[in-house]
């Protein structure tokens, strides 16, 4: 008995310290496996984020992110901002227009554009379009990264790159997408953490917003949904809760913004502009960009995939979210109403599903820029590449332009006598106020200057409708190019009125004559073939 009580202690402390110790080995060994298995998670996740840029950088290296219609009346107002030191208040390109009120509300872009291209021609051009895009997609990686698994967030976002890619050319509403993700940031950090003091880089953001392009009206009625987000919840008698920030805070930031847009060269007058959008009918029948989706293209589709799974998270979803449903509802009309703006609603709807996912992690933040961190340096590299490739050259990239704008039809126009008025197609006014100056151009894509009329009738005549030949520009005008195979074109090789002086693969260059003649010159010696 004594024996047993005297070795009983001493094998259950032995036993119990074996235990001890193989528990202890477990947890250790545990431990190790969770730390492996988080630092492969997020290799896994930097190897996806490079994959993710590395598809940007291919996306955006095509001759359309160089090239663009507005490009090049684009350029040549910030030429002309940096010739005379200031900007222009009344239009300077146009014939029809000339003198007409005009504020270029995309001076800075303007600048930056004409600077670029001066330096590095159309590969600096596709080089800062690359960079734009890139940022943009960096942005909203690290924004839906709070409310979702990296992963998750890399697939949302590689799908508002394919919604996207339509939009991926050297425009000033690149400025737009980037600056709209760096606002929600700043925002929902505000919002979720209770911390007024992130609010703070929006006002500035908003005022650079206000020189590069006339969306950052976006960018305000933001403000005013996260500022309506706790009266509203409040009124539906939701969870207020989410909205940790007051609204006041919000409504303050909503009139400093606002203020601040005014910094820029035309005061208030910028706000004038939005009106002439907001009234016009012709552009939204006509510019391509203005139209609805047509649902023909993959991009298409990726947006009403990301609109549809957006609706069904947050119908799945428990939380109830004012701030969500107004976005998504906003993001929905401006979305299906022109395809210009397919990113935001591209944008919004990511950022519902990942809302509607999981919590924001707001102590990932770290990790997240080390993630980034890891993952820009070999995705800067490919781009270098990408960008050094011969598809990107300086020589393929003017091939590329060629194929598309009237640059021999230009050369022949400058390079001959021929006397102004000028006419030429509403997609071609740009190019042409950059490559013949001295020919004032009939139309361009600066829809808000030419009217609703002037659109209307140009549409009609160009399409050789019945009333063509009462278009007075038309008919007024003293050297008229055309693509070659539009309407019009066709109309003018078989009248009297017009002498075909220049054709090519791509454009035709009239000339009206001032006396009808019937004893014309036989037109194959008097014009000039190229391209044939």
């Amino acid at each position: 008995m004594s024996m047993v009580h005297t070795t009983t202690p001493e094998c259950t402390g032995q036993s119990e310290g074996t235990e001890t110790t193989h528990a202890d080995v477990t947890t250790a060994r545990n431990s190790k496996s969770m730390v492996l298995g988080q630092r492969e998670r997020w290799l896994i996740d930097s190897l996806l984020l490079v994959c993710l840029f590395a598809f940007v950088c291919v996306v955006a290296n095509r001759p359309a992110a160089s090239v663009d219609e507005d490009l090049w009346w684009h350029m040549s107002t910030g030429a002309w901002i940096l010739q005379h030191r200031a900007v222009p208040v009344h239009d300077v390109f146009a014939a029809y227009t000339a003198g007409k009120p005009w504020i270029a509300y995309t001076w800075l872009f303007d600048v930056i554009c004409s600077k670029i291209y001066g330096a590095g021609g159309l590969h600096g051009i596709l080089t800062f379009t690359m960079s734009l895009t890139v940022g943009f997609i960096a942005a909203l990686v690290f924004l839906l990264a709070r409310y979702a698994t990296m992963l998750r967030a890399i697939a949302l976002t590689f799908i508002v790159v394919l919604a996207a890619i339509p939009l991926i050319s050297p425009r000033p509403w690149l400025f737009t997408c980037l600056f709209f993700v760096l606002e929600l940031h700043f925002l929902l950090q505000a919002r979720d953490r209770s911390e007024p003091g992130w609010l703070l880089p929006v006002v500035p953001l908003i005022a650079l917003w206000a020189n590069l392009h006339i969306q950052f009206v976006y960018g305000l009625a933001v403000i005013g949904l996260f500022a309506m987000e706790r009266p509203l919840a409040l009124a539906l008698k939701w969870d207020p809760e989410s909205a940790k920030l007051r609204a006041r805070w919000f409504w303050i930031l909503l009139a400093a913004s606002t203020l601040g847009t005014l910094l820029n060269p035309y005061g208030w007058r910028l706000y004038t502009v939005i009106a002439e959008y907001a009234t016009q009918n012709a552009p939204l029948q006509v510019v391509q960009e203005m139209q609805p989706m047509q649902f023909r293209e993959i991009s298409d589709w990726a947006v009403l995939f990301l609109a549809s799974a957006a609706l069904f998270a947050l119908g799945y979803t428990r939380r109830k979210s004012v701030l969500t449903l107004s976005l998504m509802a906003v993001a929905l009309w401006f979305g299906f109403h022109t395809a210009r703006d397919v990113w935001f609603l591209a944008v919004v709807s990511a950022l519902a599903i990942a809302c509607a996912s999981e919590q924001p992690k707001l102590a990932l933040g770290k990790l997240r820029f080390i993630q980034l961190g890891i993952a820009l340096p070999p995705a800067t590299a490919l781009a270098i590449a990408v960008l050094h490739s011969g598809g990107a050259s300086q020589k393929a990239l003017q091939e590329a332009s060629a194929k598309r704008f009237p640059v021999k039809a230009a050369e022949y126009i400058g390079s001959h006598p021929l006397e102004a008025p000028l006419y030429n197609p509403y997609d071609w006014g740009g190019y042409l106020i950059w490559r013949v100056p001295g020919m004032p151009v009939s139309i361009d894509g600066r829809a808000n200057l030419q009217g609703d009329e002037r659109v209307a009738r140009f549409v009609a005549t160009w399409t050789g409708r019945g009333s063509w030949a009462a278009d007075p520009e038309l008919m007024n005008a003293n050297t008229i190019i055309l693509e070659k195979d539009c309407g019009l074109a066709s109309i003018l090789r078989s009248d009297q009125r017009f002498r075909l002086l220049f054709e090519d693969g791509l454009a035709s260059v009239f000339q009206r004559l001032r006396v009808p003649n019937t004893h014309l010159p036989n037109r194959d010696s008097s014009k000039e073939k190229t391209g044939f």
